[in-house]
């Protein structure tokens, strides 16, 4: 049975570290890959004028848009990526990690 509380899940990764360490490389590199994303997007749209439109009513998207747009996913994939590596260094701090 999965552990269903928070004390029940960090018990469990405690006793297998090896599954934190997963679980932490996990998060680094799809963190890390949604923040290069975003980053991608926000150089193609400000720097080299690829247009961005608005899905729902198919015109171009303003400024404000894109920025909150491309903010959301390089802070989202950076957030993912320091608590990827909170959790490593959490795992291998233990004194059964390794």
């Amino acid at each position: 049975m999965p552990p269903v509380t928070p004390t029940g899940v960090l018990r469990k990764l405690s006793e297998e570290p090896s599954l934190g360490l997963r679980i932490a490389r996990g998060w680094i590199l799809g963190g890390a890959l949604v923040a290069v994303f975003g980053s991608a997007m926000a150089v193609a749209y400000f720097v080299y004028d690829v247009p961005v439109t608005d899905k729902n009513t198919g015109m171009p998207a303003s400024n404000g848009e894109v920025l909150a747009i491309t903010s959301m996913l390089a802070g989202g994939g950076a957030l993912f990526v320091v608590l990827g590596v909170a959790l490593r260094r959490w795992v291998l701090k233990r004194p059964n990690g390794s």
